[in-house]
């Protein structure tokens, strides 16, 4: 683990996880409130989030496959630009077709992230420590 802190990798990987966590974490507080006052009725804002939930798993498994076979660095990097799209797109939350561009961009990205962020790490840093290093 002190090896892996020492490492410019590590506080690249770790610093760029940070705004996605903090994005998806806010988003969850605060999706149902930022709909209903773009326009959206309650019935209408859950139908939102089960749509962007299940969008997860169209990320999820793709990206488990192509991180097997693909550099990670270039998939995080498209799943970033994923989760960049998503939320700009969530912010015109007040028309149909960025409530889509949000479900399908953001569910996408976040469902990705999660097998590729243990992936990532495992391949940069060894398993070793991993537990402590994560």
């Amino acid at each position: 683990m002190k090896q892996a802190l020492k490492t410019k990798t590590f506080w690249i990987l770790s610093l760029g996880m940070l705004p996605q966590a903090m994005a998806i974490n806010g988003l969850a507080v605060h999706q149902v409130a930022h709909l209903q006052n773009s326009g959206l009725s309650t019935a209408e804002s859950a139908v939102v989030i089960a749509a962007f939930s299940l969008s997860f798993l169209l990320g999820r498994l793709p990206y488990t496959v192509w991180g097997d076979r693909f550099s990670k660095q270039r998939i995080l990097l498209g799943v970033f630009i994923l989760y960049g799209i998503g939320l700009m797109a969530i912010g015109f939350a007040d028309q149909l077709w960025p409530i889509a561009i949000f479900i399908a961009c953001l569910g996408i990205g976040h469902g990705a992230i999660t097998p590729l962020r243990p992936a990532a790490f495992a391949e940069y840093f060894g398993t070793r420590a991993f537990a402590s290093i994560s």
